[in-house]
């Protein structure tokens, strides 16, 4: 808990922490959404040919 306490002892120190803290939530919801996304194409395009690949993955 002392990289916290460094954090909230200076005001550019608490900017560091809430900068910390959106960049884990921007990734967060990034990964979650791009797996959404995953699962929604090879659900749609399962079984489907393309005409360079044998099946489309």
């Amino acid at each position: 808990m002392e990289v916290f306490a460094e954090f909230f002892k200076s005001p550019v120190g608490i900017l560091s922490l809430i900068t910390l803290l959106s960049i884990c939530v921007i990734a967060a919801f990034l990964f979650f959404w791009v797996k959404k996304q995953a699962d929604k194409f090879t659900k749609h395009n399962s079984g489907k040919r393309d005409a360079n690949h044998s099946f489309i993955t």
